[in-house]
């Protein structure tokens, strides 16, 4: 309500709950989630908006913080109270209805009574809703707050409570995952079961050493790991001990290594599918070296003059222009001047 005289009221909705049943397999958790307070509508969504989407293209990591403040007024009511959902606290205008909707719902597995069958149920949507507010909570951790932190590790306890789900895909960026209390909530939410796991923590300040703590920390049973580190200041060094630290299970691995530290030889090696960063980190040190040097002559050849150029410089000018005549609510202020001046300064140098 517009007071927040009732907070999350679709928690206590079992037709909602219902409809969020049938999302809990999905591997991405795409649900928006938007609550008024004072007649205003604060929006959670689950990944970046058009506006900031194109801010991120032009300026890495801008969209992400652009997120972070478009919602940073968020009730935080509305995410405790997700704490205490509870599939039998949940109403329908009949009581018939009631039931026909938790009957479809709470299917019991072989040998499993009506209670633990509530019980399972109750933990996956609870999980599920938590999810979708974890990131935004995460982000406004403040470690000096206990309540507030005291919270986020309830939060991460009822998050890994849904043991049945086997593969998600996370998005934390933007979260300060330096900070190793956060870093270690964060790896407290991961199912023990997970077999496929997606990460998105571009511009969350890991550094090399919080890689080794990461790696430990992930799913015994995980065999598919896709992680985005987009923007960390992280090297070699340190994708390197990730790598040799991951759980035997794993044999599948991608890493997006964009705007880091790290070699354009490994840059452009963790660009060859998902088993070409496992082969080299398998790899003597003289070998992992000479791995990366025939990459780097992979590079090199392409700056060859007389290659054709490359798209993306021809049509800079293009891109430019484009970007400057989106309309206001399409792109942010601080990108459209940045796009502005560039666009001036090709214009002065002379570019076609």
């Amino acid at each position: 309500s517009p007071e927040m005289a009732m907070p999350a009221a679709l928690f206590t909705r079992t037709w909602c709950t219902f409809e969020l049943a049938l999302c809990l397999d999905c591997t991405a958790l795409c649900v928006d989630v938007c609550a008024v307070r004072n007649k205003d509508a604060e929006v959670l969504t689950c990944g970046l908006t058009s506006q900031e989407i194109c801010s991120s293209k032009y300026c890495p990591g801008v969209g992400i913080h652009l997120k972070q403040q478009r919602e940073r007024n968020f009730p935080l009511e509305v995410a405790k109270a997700a704490l205490d959902f509870s599939i039998e606290k949940t109403h329908a205008s009949r009581e018939e209805e009631r039931q026909r909707l938790l009957g479809c719902m709470a299917l019991p597995l072989e040998g499993e009574e009506q209670v633990e069958t509530y019980q399972r149920m109750t933990r996956r949507l609870r999980s599920f809703l938590l999810l979708a507010f974890w990131p935004h909570v995460l982000c406004r951790a403040d470690l000096q707050d206990k309540a507030y932190m005291s919270m986020l590790l309830d939060m991460a306890k009822g998050i890994q409570g849904d043991y049945w789900r086997t593969s998600l895909s996370l998005m934390l960026a933007g979260c300060d995952l330096a900070k190793k209390e956060l870093l270690d909530l964060a790896m407290q939410s991961l199912m023990s079961n997970l077999e496929w796991l997606k990460l998105d923590l571009q511009f969350t300040n890991l550094e090399d050493a919080s890689l080794s703590s990461l790696a430990k920390a992930l799913p015994p049973k995980l065999k598919t790991l896709g992680v985005d580190l987009a923007g960390c200041s992280i090297s070699d060094r340190g994708v390197f001990s990730f790598l040799s630290k991951l759980p035997n299970t794993v044999t599948k691995v991608t890493m997006k290594l964009q705007h880091t530290k790290v070699t354009p030889g490994l840059l452009e090696l963790s660009k060859d599918g998902p088993c070409a960063l496992l082969k080299w980190s398998n790899l003597s040190h003289s070998e992992r070296v000479q791995a990366l040097k025939e990459k780097m002559e992979i590079i090199e050849g392409r700056k060859n003059p007389l290659a054709a150029p490359n798209p993306s410089q021809v049509n800079r000018k293009v891109a430019l222009e484009n970007l400057a005549i989106l309309p206001p609510n399409a792109i942010a202020d601080q990108v459209l001047q940045q796009v502005k001046a560039d666009l001036a300064n090709l214009m002065s140098e002379g570019h076609p």
